[in-house]
């Protein structure tokens, strides 16, 4: 059984101080699992004692084992690795449904969560090449740098802040005015 699995399965309601142990909490299957109570006929326990092997009196017995050994331990949230609110996995699980199911790495417009998934740049990048093209003016590299992270990177505006040591607003504030510089300016918007 995976570590992660222990909150889920059976140590919430101690965690939230709720109960002492999972098998006080009155809507918890888990004495059921442990074959302490009659099993109503719409709860299929087979699959989760399977997870425990055995026959069914051992996979009961080391279910009740794995109850009383993880009730109140602290584990990681299982859902901290889930990206684009769609994929748990890891980095190379989630490479490999980037590179198989995105049209050329850009994501569905119909899927915004997906747009997690498509390449973006990272701001130290965007950064560097602002630098590079707008080197008189500091003012104008700050501002442009905002824009094009709040623009292309997917980072949220206090992210984008923190990188620029600003305010949130400032960011939100920057983007707008880079905007309409680029309206009034042909060379501007050729940079950008």
């Amino acid at each position: 059984m995976p570590k992660n699995s222990r909150d889920t399965f059976t140590s919430t309601p101690v965690r939230a101080k709720i109960v002492a142990d999972p098998g006080e909490f009155p809507r918890s299957s888990c004495r059921t699992y442990a074959g302490e109570v009659f099993r109503p006929h719409w709860l299929h326990i087979e699959f989760i004692l399977s997870l425990f092997g055995g026959n069914d009196k051992t996979a009961k017995k080391r279910y009740g084992n794995f109850v009383e050994g993880s009730a109140g331990l602290a584990s990681a949230n299982p859902f901290e690795n889930v990206r684009a609110s769609t994929l748990l996995g890891s980095e190379s699980f989630v490479k490999w449904v980037r590179e198989n199911f995105l049209n050329h790495g850009k994501a569905d417009r119909e899927l915004p969560a997906l747009r997690q998934l498509a390449d973006r740049p990272v701001a130290e990048t965007i950064r560097t090449a602002v630098d590079a093209l707008l080197l008189n003016d500091p003012a104008m590299r700050r501002r442009v740098g905002m824009y094009l992270c709040r623009r292309y990177t997917g980072l949220k505006l206090k992210e984008i802040g923190t990188a620029y040591a600003v305010g949130e607003s400032a960011v939100t504030q920057a983007s707008r005015r880079v905007v309409l510089e680029m309206k009034g300016s042909e060379s501007l918007r050729k940079a950008v």
